[in-house]
C-alpha cells in the first residue's frame, strides 16, 4: 500500500476485503464510487505474485488503472481496441505471453472475453499463473447483462472455459450499487457465499 500507492492505511473496508481473497474466498465488495476499490484488487493482486485479470466495461477506467499502475513501473496490459486493429492486438497479447514476465495486471472488457478465442486459450495454457480474476461494476452482470452488455453473463463459464477441474483463482466483484435481487444473483453465478459479502461502512 506504501510502496505503489503512497498511503500509510488502509481506509473502510479494504484490508477485511483483501484478507478474504488472499484466504482464497471468492468476495462481494459495495463500496461508493472514488471510496477506493481499485485499491482492494491492485494491492490483492501484487501480493498473490500472479496475473490479475480485471474485466472492466468501459476504457475511460482501464486507462485510468493502467496508467496509475504504469507510473509505479507494474507490468500491465490493456487489452482492447485501443491497441489498435485486431492484427495489432494480437501480436500485443501474443508477446506479453512470451516474455519471461508475464503482466500483473491484464484489463480486459466483457466483450473481449467472448469474443477472443486465442485470449482464452493463452489463458487457459497458462491459468496456473493466474492469482486473481477481477469483475468491476459487477452490477452489469444482472443490471445489463440480459440485454444492454449480455457479455457479462457469459463470464462464469468464461471462468469455466479457462479453469475446467483446475483451481480457480478468487474472483472479486466490486460494485457500489446492489438491490436484492442482483446480489442474489451475482453471488449466486459466481459462487459467492453470504459471508463473503462487504458492504462498505460510509
Amino acid at each position: 500500500l506504501k510502496k505503489y500507492f503512497g498511503f500509510d492505511t488502509f481506509k473502510d473496508i479494504q484490508e477485511v476485503v483483501i484478507n478474504n481473497l488472499l484466504a482464497g474466498n471468492n468476495s462481494l465488495c459495495l463500496m461508493p464510487t472514488g471510496g477506493g476499490k481499485s485499491i482492494i484488487y491492485q494491492v490483492a493482486g501484487l501480493q498473490t505474485g500472479k496475473i490479475t485479470i480485471v474485466i472492466s466495461p468501459l476504457l475511460a477506467l482501464m486507462k485510468q488503472q493502467d496508467k496509475r499502475l504504469v507510473e509505479q513501473n507494474i507490468n500491465v496490459l490493456s487489452y482492447n481496441s485501443s491497441i489498435g486493429d485486431l492484427k495489432a492486438q494480437f501480436s500485443k497479447i501474443r508477446k506479453a505471453f512470451s516474455e519471461s514476465e508475464f503482466p500483473q495486471f491484464i484489463f480486459v472488457s466483457p466483450e473481449k472475453i467472448l469474443s477472443d478465442g486465442y485470449f482464452e486459450f493463452l489463458l487457459k495454457k497458462y491459468r496456473s499463473k493466474i492469482g486473481l480474476i477481477v469483475i468491476d461494476e459487477a452490477h452489469c452482470i444482472s443490471q445489463w447483462g440480459h440485454t444492454f452488455r449480455p457479455a457479462y453473463k457469459t463470464i462464469p463459464n468464461f471462468i469455466n472455459n479457462i479453469f475446467g477441474d483446475s483451481k480457480v483463482p478468487p474472483v472479486l466483484c466490486l460494485t457500489a450499487t446492489l438491490n436484492p435481487k442482483d446480489k442474489y444473483e451475482i453471488c449466486n453465478d459466481l459462487n459467492i457465499s453470504d459471508e463473503n459479502i462487504f458492504i462498505s461502512k460510509s
